[in-house]
């Protein structure tokens, strides 16, 4: 993106799994460990590492964070584009 006039830009992928709104707190949480603890494996972070991901678990508060600042970054990018739906 440097070439194009944006140096300081950087964008990163990253996959999540999101659950119902309203699911409860002990649920969310278990599914949270359980998740964590299979990310943990080293089979699955070398399969993992094979396809170019880098496994990082977090909390679903982090997770809700981490969402809520993309959308307010591509909100402003897409606003101060005018960008607009056809």
């Amino acid at each position: 993106m440097a070439e194009a006039g944006f140096e300081d830009f950087v964008v990163t992928a990253y996959q999540g799994i999101a659950a119902p709104a309203g699911l409860p707190d002990d649920i969310a949480m278990r599914l949270n460990r359980e998740l964590a603890a299979l990310l943990a494996e080293p089979t699955v972070i070398e399969k993992l590492k094979k396809i170019g991901n880098i496994p990082r678990p977090s909390s679903p508060e982090d997770y809700k964070a981490r969402l809520a600042a993309d959308i307010a970054l591509w909100k402003g990018v897409v606003d101060s584009a005018h960008l607009t739906r056809i």
